[in-house]
């Protein structure tokens, strides 16, 4: 494991014959370097993990008040002379049809967005309860950092698939919010009203 970590990190490691006894003594603390500037690339990804969860979350607010406001914007009409409100419903059959298609899409859409918004599971690299017993169950700090390396592995991992989901939300309810407002925009101001 601690190869691929070598690797991944694009340390590249001399051949043995080409190793001289003195740098043998020190390839422990080469391991130390190496765990360190695992976990420094661990913890930067996971910030940006949560730095991009945070832009998805705002996205999808902003998207949802857009979505309500146009809603908003699409029935509200003066008031006749009447104490009524002249409510946008298409007269024919074929607009109607159209108009059902539109109005699930952009309600669709919001239904979406709203699931998207909540609260959601996180997952954080470094327990409180694990993190009292540092000097009880982390001997040295090669131990330490190696367990602190699988944390932000795995919280990585769970995070990434959160963000995901987010990104997806957003992208599919996007293309229904744009679709189903172009086609209620075209039946209300050039339908056949």
């Amino acid at each position: 494991m601690l190869a691929k970590l070598k690797k991944f990190l694009g340390i590249a490691l001399e051949a043995k014959e080409l190793i001289s006894p003195s740098s043998v003594k020190s390839a422990p603390k080469d391991d130390m370097q190496v765990l360190q500037l695992a976990v420094d690339e661990l913890r930067r990804r996971y910030d940006k993990i949560c730095k991009d969860y945070d832009t998805a979350r705002i996205k999808l607010l902003t998207l949802f008040g857009g979505g309500l406001a146009f809603l908003a914007f699409l029935y509200s009409d003066k008031v006749k002379d009447t104490n009524t409100r002249d409510i946008f419903f298409p007269p024919t059959l074929a607009d109607q049809i159209f108009y059902f298609i539109g109005l699930v899409l952009v309600i669709g859409a919001l239904c979406i967005l709203f699931w998207s918004i909540r609260p959601s599971d996180w997952a954080l690299p470094l327990s409180a309860d694990r993190l009292n017993k540092l000097q009880a169950d982390f001997p040295t700090r090669k131990a330490f950092l190696s367990y602190i390396k699988d944390e932000y592995m795995e919280a990585n991992s769970f995070c990434m698939k959160m963000l995901d989901r987010k990104v997806k939300n957003l992208a599919v309810s996007i293309n229904m919010l744009f679709i189903g407002a172009i086609i209620l925009l075209v039946l209300k101001y050039f339908g056949g009203q």
